[in-house]
């Protein structure tokens, strides 16, 4: 599989891509709230850049970033999420990953 210039981890080494994921972002081992809220913009594009799916993984990525939000104690309790805050500009975030994207 390619994504754009991308080429993801092959399927039989996202276990183990996933497996070291799941040790360096695990919430419950960052004390302090600055290094979680960067673990969640790393984590983001860590699990981006593996790729796991073989389609729906921006929208994954996405809701799993909501989710880690949630669990570091930062979530707006449905009044805005990252996925709601992309939508409101939908054509201009399709555009910045697909340049020839067109409405």
């Amino acid at each position: 599989m390619k994504v754009g210039r991308h080429i993801p981890p092959t399927h039989d080494s996202i276990p183990e891509f996933l497996h070291r994921f799941s040790e360096i972002y695990n919430p419950a081992a960052l004390l302090a709230i600055e290094p979680r809220v960067v673990a969640a913009a790393a984590s983001h594009h860590r699990l981006a850049w593996i790729h796991p799916f073989f389609d729906g993984n921006g929208r994954m990525t996405r809701l799993f970033s909501h989710a880690y939000f949630i669990r570091i104690g930062l979530d707006a309790h449905g009044l805005w999420t990252i996925v709601r805050g992309l939508a409101r500009n939908r054509d201009r975030y399709l555009l910045r990953i697909f340049p020839r994207w067109r409405a």
